[in-house]
């Protein structure tokens, strides 16, 4: 193939936990990616920076610089829990 082709990685998916563009995706999505674009369900699109990585939990955390404020995922707390 042609060496100077940019790889191109799946479709990985992630979730928004801070309003201010920071989101929690697998490590596995973004570990060979130079560069990770990421698409909301609106339709709008980020560059995104990779903030943290940790292979052995495969995660990693990424951040956008999003005009609004984002929807964050409400996460539930263990006391919910049945």
């Amino acid at each position: 193939g042609d060496p100077s082709a940019s790889r191109m990685s799946g479709m990985g998916t992630g979730v928004i936990v801070d309003e201010r563009g920071y989101i929690i995706t697998n490590y596995h999505v973004i570990e060979d990616v130079s560069k990770i674009r990421i698409t909301l369900v609106d339709g709008s699109t980020y560059d995104a920076d990779v903030i943290g990585r940790d292979k052995q939990t495969d995660l990693a955390l990424l951040r956008i610089n999003p005009i609004n404020p984002l929807t964050v995922m409400p996460l539930g707390r263990s006391d919910d829990l049945l």
